[in-house]
């Protein structure tokens, strides 16, 4: 073989080398992986990585979790005069009342310690208008409902007369404090929605007119009946 041959060859053999070379750092390439690919991946695989792609959407996941539902049964009211002015226009709407004026808290507990294994599984209590309320009271209250039932308490509203309304502040403090302690217990806050409309309010500041009536039920309703993830219960 003369010396141009020999050159070839090496030349030859060097390319080849070259792009083994080149292949092995590269990886392999597109044409060779879809070949490998189809070759080893049966229909049966397939199918199986298509359900592990579905089950991992988070879509549907999502599909799983529970429907919430508006509370539409039986809700229980509990006051003073107050409430009273309330009752026509919370009874329309499918709530039952019991307000009578100058109720105290302490007689609105005997009524509930008799009344608590009849009652439904949302009430709602407006009490303190008369003398106030303290946490040891309204604790008492929260036990006789039990931690099954949503309980909606309203704050009270009085005129600014410190010198006869001294227990204002103190009373709508501790009733603020109960959704903080009690999973089961909100706070609606008529002082607050009552001073934004001054027109819910007779001259006196305490009762409320006939669009008080409305605005205290419609503020309080949509509270009361919260959608629940136990469908239409507590």
């Amino acid at each position: 073989m003369d010396v141009r041959t020999i050159a070839t060859v090496l030349s030859f053999v060097g390319a080849l080398l070259a792009g083994a070379i080149f292949g092995w750092i590269q990886g392999p390439s597109p044409a060779m992986v879809a070949a490998v690919t189809e070759a080893t991946i049966s229909p049966d695989t397939q199918l199986i990585a298509l359900e592990s792609a579905s089950t991992s959407d988070p879509g549907a996941s999502r599909s799983a979790e529970p429907t919430y539902s508006v509370y539409d049964g039986e809700v229980f009211a509990i006051g003073d005069s107050v409430l009273a002015g309330a009752a026509a226009c919370l009874e329309a709407r499918g709530v039952k009342v019991n307000a009578e004026q100058s109720r105290q808290v302490s007689a609105a507990i005997e009524i509930l310690a008799r009344k608590a294994d009849t009652l439904p599984s949302r009430v709602i209590v407006h009490l303190g208008t008369n003398g106030g309320a303290t946490a040891r009271e309204l604790d008492t209250i929260m036990a006789l409902l039990g931690p099954d039932r949503l309980v909606l308490w309203s704050t009270i509203q009085l005129p600014d007369d410190p010198t006869r309304y001294t227990y204002e502040r103190s009373t709508n403090d501790v009733i603020a404090e109960l959704a903080g302690r009690y999973d089961n217990a909100l706070v609606f806050d008529w002082e607050s929605a009552s001073l934004q409309h001054p027109e819910w309010l007779y001259v006196e500041g305490i009762h409320m007119t006939p669009e008080g009536c409305e605005g205290y039920a419609g503020l309080v309703e949509p509270q009361v009946r919260a959608p629940s993830p136990h469908g239409n219960g507590s």
